[in-house]
């Protein structure tokens, strides 16, 4: 049975916020500030509300030409 949209984002969300939370306590041995980039198009929608929903502040810089 393939998996509709609803379905494939409920099995993917848990995995990735599982990887967030390793990729962040990793950063976190390194530094306290790590840099993300997220695109500006709204197919980047859905990553840029993970991010806020996360607790990352945008810089207000926009995208890099």
């Amino acid at each position: 049975m393939p998996l509709n949209s609803a379905r494939l984002r409920a099995v993917a969300s848990p995995t990735l916020s599982r990887l967030l939370e390793i990729a962040e306590k990793e950063v976190a041995t390194k530094g306290d500030i790590v840099g993300i980039g997220v695109g500006l198009y709204e197919d980047y929608g859905p990553a840029q509300r993970l991010y806020i929903k996360r607790g990352y502040i945008p810089d207000g810089k926009g995208g890099n030409l």
